[in-house]
């Protein structure tokens, strides 16, 4: 019971993991808001098309294709990308890059506290079924010998 139970919440953890970036890239396709993310957050940091077909290693024209929306992507060269600019793939994935605001630091934490939490519910989760086992072993008493005259 009790692997049934971490085994669910890290399905479930992922399950909402992929729920959240499939509504998001969902909403990313018809404004291109990925590529032009993606092209914000290189010149921002001084590259060129050449620069950044280098650190993916995928031709100018791919990076390219990619930043004007010209080409469907895969998750995993969006993770790529992502680690290459040092942020999250949700960052690129939302509109006037509000995730880049939030320090990759501070993102760090806030993952950590609710891994903290995670662990506290699978704590309490393993106690209420110890509890529940040993009320199971309580020998039962009728209720009828308490009312007998």
């Amino acid at each position: 019971m009790k692997r049934f139970l971490e085994d669910n919440e890290n399905r479930i953890s992922v399950l909402k993991e992929f729920i959240t970036m499939n509504y998001l890239i969902e909403q990313n396709k018809g404004e291109r808001i990925f590529g032009k993310n993606v092209r914000n957050m290189r010149n921002k940091r001084g590259w060129s098309l050449k620069d950044m077909a280098g650190k993916i290693d995928i031709s100018i024209a791919a990076v390219s294709k990619i930043e004007t929306g010209f080409t469907d992507i895969s998750l995993s060269r969006m993770e790529q990308i992502a680690r290459v600019l040092g942020v999250d793939v949700t960052a690129l994935l939302v509109k006037n890059m509000q995730m880049e605001l939030i320090d990759i630091s501070f993102y760090g934490e806030l993952q950590k506290e609710l891994s903290e939490r995670q662990k506290e519910i699978l704590k309490l989760q393993r106690k209420v079924i110890d509890l529940y086992e040993e009320l199971q072993k309580v020998p039962k008493v009728s209720t009828s010998s308490f009312y007998k005259k």
